[in-house]
């Protein structure tokens, strides 16, 4: 089995770098310190890219680490989030796979930028909503848009 990327939220990942966490499910309780090195030592370690998802999502390769700055409130109260993002990185990378750093970068922004998109569009109906304009939100946006709206920062190379 050879893993490409390897996505996780801040729970998932800070134990598998044998971070000092504490979870509830799946969930992280105490964010683990020093999250970009964390996943940066992590994905230097283990050769393959890292995604930690969270208010700001943190992706290495071991050597460069991005962040994504889009991102909705909502993407933390549904279950099931997590796993379409997954998803959608495994889409991304199909038609990307030689950079799987930018492909994992790119899903997550697109992936939350269609949140953003969602969490306006459902404004203060709730969580329900949200999903069904996530869907939708997944389902229109173009390259044009997520080139023009997509959050992505180069925290260090």
């Amino acid at each position: 089995l050879k893993i490409t990327i390897l996505k996780g939220n801040s729970a998932e990942i800070g134990t598998l770098a044998g971070a000092n966490v504490v979870v509830s499910g799946v969930d992280s309780l105490v964010e683990p310190e020093n999250k970009h090195q964390l996943v940066k030592n992590l994905a230097t370690e283990k050769k393959f890219v890292v995604a930690m998802t969270g208010k700001h999502d943190i992706i290495s390769d071991g050597k460069t680490v991005l962040e994504v700055h889009n991102n909705s409130h909502y993407l933390s109260t549904l279950t099931g989030t997590g796993c379409s993002a997954t998803a959608v990185i495994g889409a991304f990378l199909a038609v990307s796979k030689e950079d799987p750093l930018i492909a994992a970068a790119s899903a997550l922004s697109y992936f939350s930028y269609a949140a953003e998109l969602a969490t306006s569009r459902a404004r203060s109906s709730g969580p329900g909503k949200f999903q069904q304009e996530l869907f939708d939100a997944l389902y229109t946006i173009s390259p044009e848009e997520l080139e023009a709206n997509a959050k992505i920062v180069v925290k260090s190379q």
